[in-house]
């Protein structure tokens, strides 16, 4: 974060072997609190829901879903700042 800079969106793609989407949604949150986040998923289940949840994601959203609702998804966030 560049001269206090605040970021308003961030991409993670997971090709990181040391940490996987869940982890970099923590440490994200913590180091800019009231970040949004959105897990993107291949997996659509309670468990994978329960446990975004809990990394701190905003949202969580399958891949299946995702040309239909990642873009309101986006605005959202955006309305939120």
């Amino acid at each position: 974060m560049h001269g206090g800079a605040r970021p308003t969106c961030s991409e993670y793609a997971e090709l990181c072997p040391f940490l996987n989407g869940l982890e970099a949604a923590r440490r994200l949150k913590e180091i800019v609190p009231g970040l949004a986040v959105l897990i993107f998923t291949l997996y659509e289940s309670r468990q994978v829901q329960g446990e975004s949840e809990r990394a701190g994601a905003d949202a969580v959203l399958s891949k299946a879903q995702g040309s239909l609702e990642l873009p309101r998804l986006i605005r959202s966030f955006h309305a939120r700042e």
